[in-house]
């Protein structure tokens, strides 16, 4: 309960608390951020990697009758699987191109705005890029699976 008035005469009713020290503070805060930014990156990552595969899925869908012309000409079902694989790998890599210039002129944007020196290790890029690359690989990896699995027999028929 909040006194209604502090009495001087008696200080041991109220206590009074300062920060300790605020570059522990600050360091704190910006740990907790990064922790943040970390965990949402990790999310938006799956998601893309879900859109990914679904649009890769429906790609599957509507190429039936191409998948099973080649199967029936004698394409192995590896090579299909391999095709849609190839074609994730170069979507992903397209994202990953794209994401990191998109990044890096954000920072530098940012920095400017700021009047910071803006500090990008080169080594953040091609993370962002092997990231797209990846992805675009693990979203591909159920429809070539799908693709390579098709019965070129009724898919010619439907």
């Amino acid at each position: 309960m909040i006194p209604l008035a502090l009495d001087a005469a008696h200080p041991e009713h109220f206590t009074v608390n300062t920060v300790a020290d605020l570059r522990s503070l600050r360091r704190g805060v910006n740990n907790d951020l990064g922790v943040l930014i970390s965990v949402i990156s990790w999310v938006l990552l799956a998601l893309a990697c879900l859109s990914a595969a679904t649009s890769m899925y429906l790609t599957v869908q509507t190429r039936r009758s191409e998948i099973a012309l080649r199967r029936a000409l004698g394409t192995s079902r590896a090579s299909i699987a391999r095709m849609f694989i190839l074609e994730g790998l170069l979507v992903g890599l397209g994202g990953g191109l794209a994401g990191g210039a998109v990044g890096v002129l954000g920072v530098l944007a940012f920095c400017l705005s700021q009047e910071w020196t803006p500090v990008l290790g080169p080594e953040s890029v091609w993370t962002g890029i092997a990231a797209g690359a990846a992805t675009g690989v693990l979203s591909a990896v159920y429809p070539a699976i799908a693709a390579s699995r098709a019965d070129p027999a009724q898919a010619i028929r439907a």
